[in-house]
């Protein structure tokens, strides 16, 4: 027979469910960001389907050969997309324009189509993603994983009912020689003046989740829309740490204009970007349905609403992250110093408690889970350039799973701890209770 007493077997048994809770949500981690199962050729047209756009994406780049502006390869590619979104019925324009940007310049072929909404106005949202490779790779991934995504999603389109706003899909040339093909396009295109969002996609890998990780303009109403994605891979520091590292991809031009905007990558395989094993083989077909469903749910949720685009923009900053994979959680910015204080607060009765020998680990939970609710906005707060700059160095080295596992590791401390909070309110109750 146990001597111990009910308030000494609390904080083993909330400890007990915390361990439990952490190795489920481990698994449900594990599982949730490997990606969503392929989709095959006979999904409803109204679907994405990695099958149909891995499919497509053989047809655009053909040889499979790299496709650097202004070479042949490049211009076959082009007339290959061409060819792709007229056989969905869409009537698609070539803009050839000098642009320049940074001291560089070139001429530049963009594909432009547009998608009508049922209430045409002047604020539409953009699709894009360049066509372009480096001269060293095919560009399977990079950015040809962008570009099936983007006709993949257009299909999808064409066959549901219409949204309340246009939908402009922008292939863009000249990314990979300096931005070249969006600069054309915000400077030139007669559509850059209705651009009232933007959603970028990219790839610096062949495979991973296709992680949100760079917003630009969103206020809290921009953020909310985040929720539409049914397996979210983001958060608020991914974005703060790029901001401040020297990488640009083509939404840093819309950003530059004043243009609300979302950027997916998937970044894993970091060993094939930018060489010759960037090519099918080494794609992806999980990552290309993550991406296709991320692009087709926020393109939905954007362009289905009836209020301008321009209220993306409305609304404090806001703080986010995706629990597992699952849910993304989000509060205003300015909520996170109250988490702050509430945290320190509870942490100090906790010790107080603990002092005069009182059970303290319903306070202490509680402070933790506070606490952990307020890091992200602190890791923004504490984010100066000259650190981020030495950060991004050093995780070039580093395993991307290693990396993500950090970030898990977090979302675990933060579901455990509120486990324990449960848990500890629960045994309490019964205790009151059923003595």
């Amino acid at each position: 027979m146990s001597n111990a007493s009910p308030a000494e077997s609390r904080p083993v048994r909330a400890r007990l469910v915390t361990a439990v809770v952490v190795v489920v949500a481990s698994l449900v981690t594990v599982w949730r960001w490997d990606g969503p199962p392929p989709r095959a050729a006979e999904a409803p047209l109204g679907e994405f389907s990695s099958a149909r756009a891995y499919a497509t994406l053989a047809r655009v780049l053909g040889e499979s050969r790299p496709h650097p502006r202004g070479s042949v390869a490049n211009r076959e590619v082009r007339r290959r997309i061409e060819l792709e979104l007229q056989t969905l019925g869409l009537e698609p324009r070539v803009d050839r324009t000098s642009a320049w940007r940074g001291g560089r310049g070139a001429e530049v072929e963009n594909v432009v189509v547009t998608i009508r909404g049922r209430y045409p106005t002047n604020d539409a949202l953009v699709l894009v993603a360049h066509y372009d490779s480096v001269p060293t790779a095919p560009g399977a991934s990079d950015d040809g994983a962008g570009v099936a995504t983007l006709l993949e999603v257009a299909r999808a389109l064409v066959a549901s009912p219409p949204l309340e706003h246009d939908v402009v899909v922008l292939f863009d040339d000249g990314e990979e020689a300096g931005l070249l093909g969006a600069q054309a396009f915000v400077v030139n295109a007669e559509e850059s003046s209705r651009a009232g969002a933007v959603v970028n996609v990219e790839a610096r890998g062949t495979h991973g989740p296709s992680l949100l990780f760079e917003t630009k303009h969103l206020g809290w109403t921009g953020v909310r829309a985040i929720g539409a994605l049914e397996r979210p891979a983001t958060s608020s520091l991914f974005s703060a740490v790029y901001e401040r590292m020297p990488n640009d991809t083509d939404l840093t031009v819309f950003g530059e204009a004043g243009i609300p905007g979302y950027n997916f990558a998937f970044i894993r395989g970091a060993s094939h970007y930018h060489r010759p094993s960037d090519d099918l083989e080494h794609l992806s077909r999980a990552s290309l349905q993550h991406h296709g469903d991320n692009v087709l749910a926020l393109t939905r949720e954007l362009a289905g609403r009836p209020e301008p685009l321009a209220a993306l923009r409305a609304g404090p900053r806001a703080v986010w992250f995706d629990l597992f994979a699952c849910v993304t959680i989000a509060w205003p910015e300015p909520a996170s110093f109250l988490f702050a204080f509430a945290s320190t607060a509870l942490l100090a009765a906790a010790r107080r408690r603990r002092a005069r020998g009182v059970d303290g680990w319903l306070v202490a939970a509680g402070a933790g889970w506070l606490l952990a609710l307020a890091l992200p906005s602190a890791a923004h707060l504490a984010l100066a350039p000259a650190f981020v700059a030495s950060l991004g160095a050093a995780l070039s080295t580093v395993p991307h799973r290693l990396a993500a596992g950090v970030g898990a590791g977090l979302r675990l401390l933060a579901c455990g701890l509120a486990a324990a909070l449960l848990s500890e309110v629960g045994l309490g109750l019964r205790d009151a209770f059923l003595g």
